[in-house]
């Protein structure tokens, strides 16, 4: 998974910005208008669409709008709330705030019982980065701590876990509790260890090797990098 660099204030750490969801652009075709489509290619573009991290904010942005339109028509609203998640993503990326947080909203206001749970836990992580961008350090600790109550080993896209473990761990980190952010970063590193995720696992690492170099641990701060 990609991540980029952090807009909170502390130096040189990365975090998971979003969950969900892009879809590798080159496999898809040209978006078509809803009407065209049929609901096998919908569902197909759709379960691309939220297999893999949101890299072309713009380009999946509009492949969103394009398939929330199909499931408004169909009252998918299970369908809609992951698209608004994806969409919350696209605008985080885009710096548009206030279309995020509307974004973000809607999702949870659309999830209802039998909702993929997954899918509320990328609108979490969506939600734990617009505030981790706007300075809401606080609020950040409380939204990633509640979606990490609600995880389940057995669910495989791990990257939105990975993703409440690191944005916590900044927000700790901006509010002195370097403790708390080193916690968060081992466990990160453990997990994608485990699992074989080596890019999640180097960006664990850099941020322990961030943390050390704040504290004053220089020697330390050189193995992690």
């Amino acid at each position: 998974m990609r991540t980029v660099r952090a807009r909170a204030k502390m130096p040189g750490t990365t975090r998971k910005p979003y969950g969900p969801l892009v879809v590798l652009l080159s496999s898809l075709v040209p978006a078509q208008p809803a009407s065209a489509q049929s609901p096998s290619s919908t569902d197909d573009r759709f379960e691309q669409l939220i297999a893999a991290p949101v890299k072309d904010h713009a380009r999946t942005l509009e492949i969103a709008d394009s398939l929330l339109e199909r499931y408004a028509a169909a009252r998918d609203t299970c369908r809609m709330s992951w698209l608004h998640s994806v969409r919350s993503a696209c605008f985080d990326g885009l710096g548009r705030y206030d279309a995020e947080m509307a974004a973000v909203h809607r999702s949870m206001e659309l999830f209802r019982p039998g909702c993929d749970s997954v899918g509320l836990l990328s609108t979490y992580t969506n939600l734990g980065s617009l505030y981790l961008s706007l300075g809401e350090f606080t609020k950040v600790d409380s939204i990633c701590t509640q979606a990490l109550a609600l995880w389940n080993p057995a669910w495989k896209q791990t990257r939105f876990r990975n993703g409440l473990h690191t944005n916590r761990a900044i927000a700790r980190a901006n509010m002195g509790d370097i403790e708390g952010a080193q916690r968060d970063f081992r466990e990160n590193l453990r997990l994608a260890s485990a699992e074989g995720n080596q890019l999640d696992a180097y960006d664990a690492l850099s941020n322990l090797g961030v943390i050390k170099g704040m504290i004053g641990e220089y020697d330390s701060s050189d193995h992690f990098f």
